[in-house]
């Protein structure tokens, strides 16, 4: 049974596939199942259907869909998602799978280094910010610090505990659009009291880190949808001041400039749409539910573990009485090595 289930979207083109494959195979642990979701055709020229698991989604889905097909297919309890042309260094799962050992624990964030220069962080999480802006951070905490943190991975590079998903319908959700997915999840399940954890030692190298380009209508709806879901993630009422001015900035640096109308259009529309949001905190309710039961996990295994080592403590402390040895008796001690020289 796999316990890590490697999740490989392909959206577009498969440019960059076969790298990643091979760096996968080549450093894979034998628990690690290998899944490629496509939405172009593939005709699998070095024969992988039976080492890997090739799925073919339906022509044009979007990498969102892409991932929920996969993460519904794999059998591991931990999904971890890779894009195309990214590579891996060695035991990169075995670094994010020790922190899965606490119940607690919903996330992992890899660290993404440049693929040329290894020495280069192009990202180590993304968070929401203040007025709702996606954040990508360039630096990691410092080393003595806590491992737990408030940065979620990005869909580049992501490891998420399964059972922490269902309460989305097992993937991630689709309201957001791709570019926003990332910071929607990882705000959505620290929100319901899922802990998150960067892991320095587990790294990814890629070419690139995509920027979002705001422009277009459904750029502008999932923007407004994120922020208006994450109010109090994106700094409650001191971010309610922020968010016109972080509203303004994105509407001036559409691509192309036409599309700044339907990208303000966008914005307007999920204004509109408020009566979405009831069904969205019954969603977060739930998730909570799920993350307090992995909570009351722990606290049961740490009470049972305490109880375990009390007990081996008592079976070996100094003062309990030692059974009473035999009188020393010198003529022994030769006795031994005699019996066996006359064997």
């Amino acid at each position: 049974m796999p316990n890590v289930a490697c999740i490989i979207p392909v959206v577009g083109n498969t440019e960059g596939l076969e790298t990643t494959l091979v760096s996968v195979l080549e450093r894979r642990s034998e628990f690690c199942e290998v899944i490629v979701v496509l939405n172009v055709p593939y005709s699998d020229p070095y024969h992988l259907q039976g080492e890997i698991q090739i799925i073919q989604a339906a022509p044009g889905a979007r990498l969102v869909s892409c991932i929920n097909r996969g993460i519904s297919a794999s059998r591991a309890p931990i999904v971890h998602l890779l894009a195309t042309g990214c590579e891996v260094d060695e035991h990169w799962t075995e670094q994010a799978l020790k922190h899965f050992k606490d119940p607690r624990v919903a996330v992992v964030t890899p660290v993404i280094f440049d693929r040329t220069n290894h020495q280069r962080l192009l990202a180590a999480g993304v968070q929401c910010g203040l007025g709702g802006k996606r954040i990508i951070h360039r630096t990691t905490p410092s080393a003595s610090g806590s491992p737990e943190t408030l940065l979620g991975p990005l869909l580049q590079a992501a490891f998420y505990r399964k059972v922490a998903l269902e309460a989305l319908g097992g993937g991630l959700s689709t309201d957001v659009g791709d570019d926003l997915a990332d910071v929607d999840l990882a705000s959505f399940l620290r929100q319901a009291g899922w802990r998150m954890v960067l892991e320095i030692q587990c790294r990814i190298f890629a070419d690139s880190i995509a920027e979002i380009a705001p422009g277009g209508f459904f750029a502008g709806l999932w923007a407004e949808r994120f922020y208006l879901r994450h109010f109090s993630e994106a700094g409650g009422f001191k971010g309610l001041l922020a968010h016109p001015r972080i509203a303004l900035q994105d509407l001036l640096q559409s691509r192309p400039w036409w599309k700044a109308p339907a990208f303000a259009a966008g914005r307007l529309t999920a204004l509109c749409q408020l009566g979405h949001y009831p069904a969205y905190r019954r969603l977060q309710e739930t998730a909570a539910a799920s993350a307090s039961a992995a909570q009351n996990q722990w606290q049961t295994n740490r009470i049972k573990n305490q109880a375990q080592m009390a007990s081996s403590d008592r079976r070996n402390r100094a003062d309990v009485a030692h059974e009473s040895l035999p009188p020393h008796n010198p003529r022994r001690e030769h006795s031994a090595p005699r019996r066996l020289r006359n064997r």
